[in-house]
C-alpha cells in the first residue's frame, strides 16, 4: 500500500492522539492570542491553507488576523520596527522549511511572540518557537500533506472552541465514524477520479474555501493535474472563462447544483458535487458546520491520490517536489 493513501486512512484514529499532545500548548497559546494587539498568521501550501482557516476562525471571535504567505512575510515589514504587542503564528508540517524559519525568525528580531504548530518534534521551529504546538501524528511518509493537515485544523478548531468556551473533544467519536463512511465510498470515489477532465476546479464557501484550495493543491502534487480552487461565487468574477470540455467542477457543500454553478454544464463542464444531500456524487454524513473541514478534506484527498493512480504515477514521490522546501 502506497503510503499516502495509508496515511489518509489513519487521520479516522489520530485526533484524540492530537488533542492529548496538544492540549496544554494550546491553552498556552489562546493566553497570547487573547492579549496581543495584533496577530498574524503564516505558512507555505497546505499550512498557509490551515492558516486561512485560522484567519476565519479567529475573526468570528472578534480577533483580526492577517495571513500572510510564509515567503512574502519578511516584505510587509521594515526591519527596526517593533511589534513586541504582537504574534505570529507559524504553520510547518516540517518544522524546518526555510520560509516559515526565515519568518520565524524575522518576527523575532521585530519583538514579536512566535507560536509554532509543527509535526517536527526537535525540528528548528521547535526549537525557535516561544511556544511550540507538537501535532505528534507520526512521521508523514508520502510528500502530499494528509494527516498532517488534519492535524494542523484540528489544532486550529480546538484553539478557537476553546476561546468561545466550548472543546472538540467530545465531537471526535462522531468525526471519526463518519471519516470512516467516506471510507466505505471508495469505490465510488476511485470512479469519479478515473473520469475526471484534464482541469479540475475545486469550489468552497465559508469554512471550506481553504478547504477547496487545499484540494487543488493535493490535485496538482500527487496527479500532476492542472487545478485551481475558489470561493464559489469568485468563480463567477471571470475564472469561468476557462470552462469548457474537459473541466471538471467539485463543489463543495452546495447540495443540489442551482444557478451559476450548474449552468457551467452547458460548456461542457461535468459536475461533482459533495454534500449532505443524497443526491451529491459523493454523500458526506451530516455533521456540525465548524468540523466540515476535518470532514470534506478527506473525499478531496483520496480524488488526488486515486487520480494519480488512474494516471499511472507514484503520488507518494511526485517528481518535481520535496517534502522540505529548503
Amino acid at each position: 500500500m502506497e503510503h499516502m493513501i495509508r496515511e489518509i486512512y489513519e487521520q479516522s484514529e489520530i485526533l484524540d492522539k492530537i488533542l492529548d499532545s496538544t492540549w496544554d500548548s494550546i491553552g498556552k497559546a489562546n493566553v497570547e492570542i487573547r492579549k496581543a494587539r495584533r496577530i498574524f498568521l503564516t505558512g507555505s501550501g497546505t499550512s498557509l491553507h490551515a492558516a486561512m482557516l485560522y484567519q476565519i476562525l479567529l475573526n468570528r471571535t472578534g480577533i483580526s488576523p492577517v495571513s500572510i504567505p510564509a515567503s512574502e512575510f519578511h516584505y510587509w515589514f521594515t526591519k527596526g520596527e517593533v511589534f513586541s504587542d504582537s504574534v505570529l503564528i507559524v504553520f510547518s508540517q516540517s518544522g524546518e522549511s526555510s520560509d516559515a524559519l526565515n519568518a520565524a525568525g524575522f518576527a523575532k528580531e521585530l519583538g514579536m511572540t512566535v507560536i509554532g504548530i509543527t509535526n517536527g518534534e526537535n525540528s528548528e521551529l521547535y526549537k525557535l518557537s516561544d511556544i511550540t504546538i507538537y501535532t505528534n501524528v507520526g512521521k508523514e511518509m508520502a510528500l502530499a500533506a494528509t494527516k498532517s493537515y488534519i492535524a494542523q485544523i484540528t489544532v486550529v478548531l480546538e484553539s478557537y472552541m476553546l476561546l468561545c468556551n466550548k472543546e472538540l473533544r467530545d465531537s471526535i467519536p462522531m468525526i471519526n465514524s463518519s471519516i470512516r463512511e467516506i471510507f466505505a465510498d471508495e469505490d465510488n470515489i476511485r470512479d469519479i477520479a478515473d473520469r475526471l477532465g484534464n482541469h479540475v476546479v475545486f469550489l468552497g464557501s465559508r469554512l471550506l474555501y481553504p478547504t477547496a484550495l487545499e484540494g487543488a493543491l493535493k490535485m496538482k502534487e500527487s496527479s500532476n493535474t492542472i487545478s485551481d480552487g475558489y470561493a464559489v461565487r469568485e468563480f463567477i468574477h471571470g475564472p469561468k472563462q476557462v470552462v469548457g470540455n474537459g473541466t471538471s467542477i467539485i463543489l463543495l457543500d452546495g447540495g443540489t447544483a442551482t444557478g451559476e454553478i450548474s449552468k457551467l454544464r452547458e460548456f461542457g463542464a461535468s459536475l461533482i458535487d459533495i454534500s449532505e444531500s443524497s443526491e451529491s456524487k459523493i454523500k458526506i454524513p451530516h455533521i456540525d458546520d465548524i468540523l466540515k473541514p476535518i470532514l470534506y478534506i478527506v473525499p478531496l484527498q483520496m480524488i488526488a491520490y486515486y487520480r494519480a493512480i488512474s494516471k499511472g504515477l507514484d503520488p507518494d514521490k511526485p517528481d518535481k517536489l520535496s517534502k522540505v522546501v529548503r
